[in-house]
């Protein structure tokens, strides 16, 4: 049976999911087995299980709903998802800001692994930040990709994109997807008030068969 997502709530990463769950129909059923990589600071977790779906999650630090464990080296018990899910999470992976060991590479490995849990057929959600030039915090805190970026560190070959979303962080101006990619850093402000200087891009993978 058909599972349907909704969300009401201001967190950026959710609030950039619900859009995309809601414009591209994101196929949803009772019973998916859905992997959350980064299960630590939202309730998708409780929202997932309450649609019907069989919820793993993961996080570098402890939580009292998921695995605490670094996803460069755990192994899941079945690889053969149907969802594996990255809502404000790539970008951080292998820094080390978050206590997780540092690689490099570690977006990079992550989404090679994060592919090869999913069933053939099985999908793949990630959001990351953007800009035109590529960049990792001073504070290692997370990176900021651009255009080759993407196309080097976050491409898989066993994965085929089905959507991608650009938008700035305010989501009144969602509605006019797909957004052309930026060609200045977003200057636009975030509740209460903190400046963002990036933009952000959502993309929907399915693993080939």
């Amino acid at each position: 049976m058909e599972a349907h997502w909704s969300y009401e709530g201001q967190d950026e990463a959710l609030v950039l999911f619900n859009w995309g769950a809601r414009h591209w129909r994101l196929p949803f059923h009772e019973g998916q087995r859905v992997l959350e990589i980064g299960a630590a600071e939202t309730d998708f977790h409780a929202r997932i299980s309450a649609m019907g779906l069989d919820y793993t999650g993961i996080d570098a630090r402890p939580c009292d709903h998921g695995i605490c464990a670094d996803v460069l080296t755990w192994e899941p018990e079945r690889a053969d998802f149907d969802w594996v899910i990255l809502l404000g999470t790539l970008e951080h992976i292998g820094l080390g800001f978050y206590g997780d060991p540092v690689d490099e590479d570690g977006d990079a490995k992550a989404l090679e692994r994060c592919a090869s849990w999913l069933r053939p057929g099985g999908m793949l959600w990630a959001d990351v930040p953007f800009n035109p030039t590529y960049s990792v915090r001073a504070n290692r805190h997370f990176r900021i990709y651009d255009t080759p970026a993407l196309a080097s560190r976050l491409s898989q070959p066993s994965l085929v994109e089905l959507g991608r979303m650009f938008a700035p962080n305010a989501p009144q101006k969602i509605p006019g997807w797909p957004y052309p990619e930026p060609t200045e850093p977003c200057t636009s402000s975030r509740p209460p008030g903190e400046p963002y200087s990036w933009h952000f891009v959502s993309r929907w993978w399915v693993k080939k068969p």
